[in-house]
């Protein structure tokens, strides 16, 4: 009896179309909860004392303090180490939009645990718009989609945090879910406004990740290849020229500096010459970037005030062909002890100078003999490294420090997911893309999106933090559905097989 009524239940929910509105409402309020509850177990695992939505992670602090500094001085800004110097331009309000008119209302932690709660629901109605728009185009399980979707451990970590993720993968759904149904009604009134709020999202994810700006372009050229009139170009365009322009305005008038997004693209350019120097050579070599995590070649360079909570690994972080030419693990430890002299207040400002630009001659020439010797490394082998760091499973320190046994459990849940939907994912949309090369239609908003990203991040800015991939995930779980479903039953089992037995190696990896 139990196994029939399963059975019928997944049958059933496997289609979002074969449900009542009531039935549709019950699924939308129980994936809410669900998202909800996932994003509180990632709250505890942070050592929170008290109920909490909140985890603070990476880059929060900076969006909530140009909002909170907006709301009690009326100025937008930041004060990068409370240094008495003001950032206006570091960081885009999209998060903005959220806090403020909340923080009218409440303190500053309910405030905070809101804008956590209502991302958690716009993710939530994301998923169901974009469920909806898929089953016009592919057959895919929507009961497998929303699992996906939720326990998806990584998910839940970046909606529990304030670090625009999670905002700008709902902008970024709902732009592309009206810009359709904008393009399937016939009657012009109904398009345009359906385009206005496809354009308002698109604006509204640019503000919150600016590097997605060459996706108004690309929506563009889809508008000119359905041969659609200029009214409809100007209509998508309004909300972006009437946002961003009151943007430019205020950077203008108020700081006398013609600003379009942000500058944030080269934040180590401090004045300080060993610190460009440093990332040039993280980069250049095909290191992990980030200075936060345990066992990467950036964090080996950490001073006393950078992630003092993080262990700085030993030499062997670095591998033999970092040592090219001349240069030997004393030249980067002479760089290392270097660099920690520019930042130790008290030695003299002529010695702090002269350290600066040794740590920077040292570490150039590494990249300068490494372009000599090995040009192949250096233009194309270290960004595959790096591309295959991006998507590489990275399992947040919060999961590995927190309690046994729970800590490897949501781990490995954490790895096994990412290496299902970040490899086998990402060869479904590919052979998704291969199957519509002939075509120009819809499927390149779906495909383009994860190449993109694959692209400008390890390729061209040689960056590999896993967060910025995020935008992908919907993509890549319909590229997982629409694999599945090519394949038997005994080659599915092969298949979960194998990730699982590659993640269980992974985390023995990762903790012992």
């Amino acid at each position: 009896m139990m196994y029939k009524k399963t059975l019928h239940f997944i049958q059933k929910y496997s289609s979002i179309q074969n449900l009542s509105k009531k039935e549709l409402w019950f699924l939308g309020a129980f994936i809410f909860v669900m998202k909800l509850l996932m994003v509180i177990a990632i709250s505890f695992f942070d050592w929170k004392e008290g109920l909490s939505f909140y985890t603070n992670a990476g880059d929060d602090g900076q969006y909530i303090g140009y909002s909170e500094n907006l709301y009690q001085t009326g100025e937008y800004y930041y004060d990068f180490g409370k240094s008495g110097v003001k950032d206006y331009f570091f960081r885009m309000p999209g998060m903005t939009l959220l806090y403020y008119p909340l923080r009218f209302i409440f303190n500053q932690t309910i405030t905070i645990n809101l804008v956590v709660i209502i991302q958690v629901l716009l993710s939530t109605l994301s998923i169901f718009k974009f469920i909806e728009l898929i089953n016009k185009y592919f057959n895919v399980n929507n009961l497998l989609f929303l699992f996906f979707s939720v326990f998806y451990v990584y998910s839940a970590f970046l909606d529990a945090s304030l670090m625009t993720e999670t905002l700008a993968l709902s902008s970024l759904i709902f732009c592309i879910y009206y810009l359709d149904k904008s393009l399937s009604v016939d009657f012009k009134k109904k398009s345009l406004k359906y385009l206005f709020y496809s354009g308002f999202f698109l604006t509204w994810l640019i503000f919150l990740r600016p590097f997605m700006i060459p996706f108004l372009l690309l929506f563009l050229c889809y508008f000119l290849f359905r041969k659609r009139h200029v009214v409809y170009f100007i209509t998508f365009l309004l909300p972006f020229l009437l946002i961003d322009g009151a943007w430019i305005y205020r950077n203008y008038k108020n700081h006398n500096e013609f600003v379009i997004l942000q500058k944030s693209l080269n934040w180590y350019d401090n004045g300080n010459k060993s610190l460009p120097a440093k990332i040039h050579f993280i980069k250049s070599f095909g290191f992990k970037w980030v200075n936060f995590e345990e066992n990467s070649q950036s964090t080996w360079f950490n001073n006393q005030f950078e992630a003092s909570s993080i262990k700085i690994p030993d030499n062997s972080i670095f591998p033999e062909r970092t040592f090219v030419g001349e240069m030997t693990i004393d030249s980067l430890l002479k760089a290392r002890e270097f660099m920690h002299k520019v930042v130790d207040k008290t030695l003299m400002t002529e010695e702090r100078i002269r350290a600066d630009s040794e740590a920077s001659r040292i570490l150039n020439k590494f990249v300068r003999t490494l372009k000599e010797e090995n040009p192949f490394d250096y233009f194309f082998l270290n960004r595959v490294r790096l591309m295959m760091s991006f998507i590489s499973p990275n399992p947040h320190k919060l999961f590995i420090h927190g309690s046994y046994p729970m800590n490897i459990f949501i781990t490995w849940m954490d790895v096994f997911f990412n290496i299902l939907l970040k490899y086998i994912g990402l060869l479904g949309v590919i052979i998704l893309l291969i199957s519509q090369v002939k075509k120009i239609n819809y499927l390149i908003l779906f495909t383009s999106i994860p190449f993109y990203l694959l692209f400008l991040f390890p390729y061209v800015l040689r960056i590999d933090e896993t967060r910025f991939f995020y935008l992908s995930l919907p993509f890549l779980i319909l590229g997982l559905l629409i694999l599945f479903s090519k394949f038997n039953n005994l080659t599915r089992i092969l298949i979960f097989s194998s990730v699982f037995v590659l993640s269980l190696s992974f985390i023995i990896d990762l903790f012992y």
